[in-house]
């Protein structure tokens, strides 16, 4: 999963700081993009904000 932000303006619709506090691993893979990539922590997000449809 990647959520991606173009605009200084607004904030990402997750903060890596919301992640952090969840225990939810992550990274930066571009200056733009966060990602979400193992699968426990996939997992865990989902449990919070639902599965990607």
């Amino acid at each position: 999963m990647a959520v991606q932000s173009y605009s200084k303006h607004w904030p990402c619709l997750l903060p890596q700081e919301s992640l952090d506090a969840l225990g939810i691993a992550w990274r930066m893979n571009r200056p733009t993009s966060l990602s979400v990539a193992r699968r426990e922590a996939v997992a865990a997000l989902n449990r919070y904000v639902g599965p990607k449809t």
